[in-house]
């Protein structure tokens, strides 16, 4: 990433990059990349070099650890009822974008 513009421009490039990554990652945007991932599991899927690098980490990290990270448990996550966001439920207050 290139800043230009000083500490303006830094803030505003730093915020622009975490809301595309939001757009990528989120499994709450049914437009998302990780939602698109989601739902067609064992299927080859196109996404973007962010994602592609996030999953390559994902893996690596899960070999890493013997397994005690695992990037896999999207059932269980839901099992346990985290179906939603965060924002959109009771748990935490809203966060309005800086």
């Amino acid at each position: 990433m290139v800043v230009d513009g000083g500490p303006a421009g830094l803030v505003n490039d730093v915020r622009d990059l975490i809301w595309r990554l939001e757009r990528l990652w989120s499994r709450f945007l049914e437009t998302s990349e990780v939602a698109a991932l989601n739902n067609a599991p064992g299927s080859i899927t196109v996404v973007s070099k962010e994602t592609f690098l996030l999953a390559s980490c994902a893996v690596r990290a899960q070999e890493a650890t013997g397994g005690l990270f695992n990037p896999l448990m999207l059932s269980q996550l839901e099992s346990h009822g985290y179906r939603e966001s965060w924002e959109s439920s009771d748990r935490i207050p809203s966060m309005a974008p800086i």
